[in-house]
C-alpha cells in the first residue's frame, strides 16, 4: 500500500508522471491519494479497450 498526502501538487508535471510511474512500478495493491483539489480534471475513464485498466488526466486551471 501506498500512501501520498499533498505531495503532488508542489513539483512540476514531468515530475507527477515520474512519481506516478515509480507508484505503478512499487506497489501492488492499494494507493491512497490525498490532495488538494485545485485540478480540472481533463479525462477520467475506463479504457476503452483494456476494460481493467483506467486512466485519468489533470491539469491546472488557468490562471493557477
Amino acid at each position: 500500500m501506498l500512501v501520498n498526502i499533498s505531495s503532488l501538487h508542489e513539483v512540476r508535471p514531468d515530475q507527477i508522471r515520474h512519481r506516478i510511474e515509480a507508484i505503478g512500478q512499487r506497489t501492488a495493491g492499494c494507493v491512497y491519494r490525498k490532495q488538494w483539489n485545485d485540478w480540472d480534471v481533463v479525462f477520467d475513464r475506463t479504457h476503452p479497450v483494456q476494460r481493467l485498466f483506467v486512466e485519468s488526466m489533470y491539469g491546472l486551471p488557468p490562471g493557477h
